[in-house]
């Protein structure tokens, strides 16, 4: 695909309040860090939803807003367009984040001491929530094989799913930190068995646009109309078009009993009743005229992350890090280096002065990895491919 937005231009954002580049020094206790730790691409977010927030904005108006039948539909058809996928608008509600309804889903469908199944290395809100919510984490680790692929342990989830206490599942699809997008006959397998044990799934789905050329990422509702009734799923723009901070997610739930229970808590007890208007504003721009941008910085990622992979490969051969299926994550195996935890976060801040995730961070068996975002300039995933090269040899 042809390329014709600029991804390399580079753009300051320090002093604006950036978390990536602003927060970066009081994190890592280190100065000049190349920062790839946060889930931030440093690209500017499609032309159209900066010229929806400036319109907006001139409009001069802030009050409290709401979900019109305009932006349902503007949803509605881009899974419709993108993934084939008939969302209805009376399945849609909002709120700020998918961290928000993953939580929301731990208080409203669970009970402290209750059981909740997660695949590790996962991002590390799914245990954290769990854990303070006075649930208990049931961990199906993920196996990594010996080319670097994560697999799912069937036997394993079987087992915690039949444990007495389980009664949730934090599917994240596509699957962050390790980048896999699910197949359907894993998903198939993964529903059959939740439904069988009575186990409720809650599918985070916030990487399902950033699907790399070669692979399909496939809704959980589309599976079957049973799996489809035993299902919640979180969506946002954030990732997808780099704008977080706009705080709107779009909660797909097809069961009307299951939606109307998850909606009474963000509006009787969290004060979700009114919607940001430049979220809203936002998610219509994304959804409508934002087609094109995603292709484009997909095919532009996907070069990042080839580039990466074969870099190391030539230079740092006792590393690896696989081109993943999706998302923008480069996952780093450095396991021949034979490091501790905190040994492995020192080398990636004072020998490669790279601002990363350590893999522990997201499970024990995370260990000896470092996540990289590779969603960022090429000349400055260079500058880390070198760094770390460097320091390998």
């Amino acid at each position: 695909m042809k390329i014709t937005y600029d991804f390399d231009k580079i753009i300051d954002r320090t002093g604006t309040s950036c978390a990536k580049w602003d927060s970066t020094e009081q994190i890592f206790g280190e100065k000049d860090l190349l920062p790839m730790w946060v889930a931030d691409m440093d690209f500017q977010s499609p032309p159209a939803i900066i010229d929806a927030l400036v319109k907006r904005a001139q409009h001069g108006f802030f009050g409290y807003s709401v979900i019109d039948p305009d932006y349902k539909e503007v949803v509605c058809s881009w899974f419709k367009r993108r993934h084939n996928w008939d969302v209805q608008p009376e399945w849609l509600t909002n709120v700020p984040q998918v961290i928000n309804a993953l939580s929301m889903s731990i208080l409203m469908f669970t009970q402290p001491g209750d059981g909740i199944l997660i695949q590790t290395p996962c991002y590390d809100e799914f245990a954290k929530k769990t854990k303070e919510t006075g649930r208990s984490v049931l961990d199906n680790r993920l196996i990594c094989g010996p080319d670097g692929r994560y697999s799912i342990d069937f036997e394993d989830f079987e087992k915690k799913a039949s444990d007495p206490r389980a009664r949730l599942f934090l599917l994240c699809s596509p699957h962050n930190p390790t980048g896999r997008v699910w197949t359907r006959e894993e998903l198939e397998r993964m529903s059959e068995i939740c439904l069988r044990h009575n186990v409720l799934i809650f599918s985070d789905e916030i990487h399902g646009d950033m699907v790399l050329e070669g692979h399909k990422h496939i809704n959980l509702p589309k599976l079957n109309d049973e799996v489809a009734q035993n299902c919640i799923v979180a969506t946002a723009i954030s990732k997808t078009f780099n704008c977080p901070s706009l705080y709107l997610a779009d909660i797909i739930i097809p069961n009307p009993d299951l939606k109307s229970r998850f909606d009474t808590l963000p509006v009787n007890y969290l004060n979700f009743s009114t919607s940001p208007c430049f979220g809203i504003e936002g998610v219509k721009a994304a959804y409508t005229h934002g087609d094109e941008w995603l292709d484009q910085v997909l095919t532009y990622i996907k070069g990042n992350l080839v580039y990466a992979s074969n870099f190391l490969k030539e230079n740092a051969p006792h590393l690896r890090m696989n081109v993943p299926d999706g998302t923008y994550f480069g996952w780093l195996d450095c396991r021949s280096l034979g490091r501790t935890h905190s040994e492995l976060e020192h080398y990636a801040v004072h020998k490669l002065k790279l601002a990363v995730l350590d893999g522990s961070q997201f499970g024990e068996n995370g260990a000896g990895f470092l996540r990289l975002n590779l969603g960022t300039q090429r000349s400055r995933v260079e500058t880390a491919m070198e760094r770390i090269a460097e320091a390998a040899r």
